[in-house]
């Protein structure tokens, strides 16, 4: 199946935001999550930030940029299977509270959420867990599993909020938890900051 199949089927629903002071380019990477964050992942899916009218069919607010990255493990029996890095662009730090406040269930793609976290200075709100259809993971893989078990984190740097998924390998032996693989939201955090100057 190609790549573009994988990613229809296994990733989740999607909001959209904006931000402030944060120089993004159009060309810029130095948003997102890296390869060295994520060792033994391969980059399925790049969109680098600009304008957000064309998901205004979510219904959001209108950002100045929108931007996301898709990562995943050719090992379907990793415990960290893929990973979706959204980065959502405001004029004004204001403006992204306002939204993060309003569109808090958009965003979370209406999944309970568990305890937050506080990571390098940072609330982070955590949704989960997510139990996705073992389908979705056969039609993909070829492969079949029993359920797909994925956290969302949501965070505001400023402008910008940030939107990370984890997902399982469907034959994983090892169920993700909550904080099972904080340093990978760490490392968005790191990028978003470096990139606003917080």
């Amino acid at each position: 199946m190609s790549p573009r199949s994988i990613l229809a089927a296994l990733l989740f629903a999607c909001s959209t935001a904006h931000a402030d002071a944060c120089h993004w380019k159009s060309d810029d990477a130095q948003s997102f999550i890296e390869a060295r964050d994520l060792p033994g992942m391969s980059l399925l899916q790049s969109a680098p930030p600009s304008p957000a009218t064309a998901h205004d069919e979510h219904g959001l607010f209108q950002s100045e940029a929108v931007g996301e990255r898709a990562w995943f493990s050719a090992n379907t029996a990793d415990q960290l299977w893929s990973v979706r890095d959204l980065r959502l662009r405001f004029a004004t730090t204001q403006q992204a509270e306002r939204f993060l406040a309003e569109k808090l269930g958009e965003l979370s793609d209406d999944v309970p959420e568990v305890e937050p976290a506080e990571i390098d200075g940072v609330a982070v709100r955590i949704f989960g867990p997510r139990n996705a259809k073992a389908e979705f993971f056969a039609r993909a893989t070829g492969k079949k599993a029993e359920t797909i078990v994925g956290y969302t984190y949501v965070f505001e740097v400023g402008p910008t909020v940030a939107k990370v998924l984890l997902s399982q390998g469907g034959n994983s032996h090892t169920k993700l938890k909550r904080m099972d693989h904080a340093e990978v939201v760490r490392a968005a955090i790191a990028r978003v900051k470096g990139l606003c100057g917080a």
